[in-house]
């Protein structure tokens, strides 16, 4: 099946949020009913849970981030998976010494009605060598 370029777009506009720390514009990027399964967390089920979860994260954070997509693979019409390395800084807004974070993380899209392509599930794990709480991150 031939990669749609606009699969390639949700992980720019992710990266770009992130950076951003736009929390609207993420949030924008997923399904209702998201499935949202962090390192060393809690898995999170739906939009509202994500955002309580990544809201503190975007209001604690300044993010200096890339996303790379690896691989990209359509399944069919409705289904595609993305797999992408993510690496960054976390500096506490309040100042401080950022956090250094590096991720391999998959996502499965499902195509809307609309022809947008959102996020259906997120699933990341920490890469070694990290400085990240154990926590696996600020969620």
């Amino acid at each position: 099946m031939n990669e749609d370029p606009s699969l390639r777009q949700v992980i720019s506009d992710y990266q770009r949020y992130v950076s951003a720390g736009d929390i609207n514009g993420y949030m924008s990027l997923f399904k209702d009913d998201v499935m949202w399964m962090p390192p060393n967390a809690q898995d999170r089920f739906g939009k509202a849970e994500v955002f309580k979860a990544e809201a503190g994260a975007f209001d604690k954070f300044n993010f200096r981030f890339e996303m790379a997509p690896t691989e990209v693979r359509r399944f069919s019409d409705m289904w595609a998976m993305v797999l992408c390395s993510s690496q960054g800084v976390m500096t506490p807004r309040g100042g401080g010494d950022g956090i250094e974070f590096r991720y391999r993380v998959l996502f499965l899209m499902e195509k809307q009605p609309d022809g947008r392509w959102l996020i259906a599930r997120q699933i990341w794990n920490q890469k070694p060598g990290e400085s990240v709480p154990e926590s696996g991150g600020p969620w």
